[in-house]
């Protein structure tokens, strides 16, 4: 789902407004043609006239999310200035970060175990993240629960297991990288 929203900037006074360069920070949040009166960098803008910026937000993760869209203009007697307009937003879902990421084995031979922790925190916003038992996670890796049971809770962290186990006639270079980023 995307939401958008609206921004109008006016030159009110006896002076054109230059707006030099709008930008929007923040994951999540992009600046859209508005559908009237589009605001654009380099615009000026006679007295009494005004022009829209339009802001949309669609997270591809859930969490929260905070940004601005920034505005450069010589509204300040001709001084420029940057003029922020805060957006924030939320998007349920989970959104599971792992850390260290990838995890280096180096070189393992045949015949050989070694294992590393790694941590899960879900970055979510209302949402569980869900797990179950061990599996296979690649050739020649084995994660394990740990100490994370069935679901991770929002906000919640816990460690996972990752054995690198060649199972080939030689020695292998075990690098494994999270599917969670």
């Amino acid at each position: 789902m995307t939401w958008v929203g609206c921004s109008t900037w006016q030159a009110e006074g006896s002076s054109a407004l230059k707006l030099s360069e709008i930008t929007v920070t923040g994951a999540g949040f992009a600046m859209q043609a508005a559908a009237t009166n589009n605001c654009t960098n380099g615009i000026v803008l006679a007295p009494g006239t005004f022009c829209q910026v339009e802001a949309t937000f669609a997270p591809t993760v859930g969490g929260n999310f905070s940004g601005a869209v920034v505005f450069t203009s010589n509204s300040l007697n001709g001084a420029s200035i940057q003029t922020l307009v805060n957006l924030s937003g939320y998007s349920n879902g989970i959104h599971v970060t792992a850390t260290p990421n990838p995890l280096n084995f180096g070189s393992q031979n045949v015949g050989t175990q070694a294992t590393q922790y790694l941590t899960l925190t879900n970055n979510g916003y209302g949402e569980n993240a869900n797990f179950s038992g061990s599996r296979s996670v690649g050739f020649g890796f084995t994660a394990t629960l740990g100490i994370c049971g069935s679901y991770l809770a929002v906000g919640a962290s816990c460690q996972i297991g990752v054995t690198c186990d060649p199972v080939s006639n030689t020695s292998i270079a075990c690098l494994w990288r999270s599917p969670w980023s």
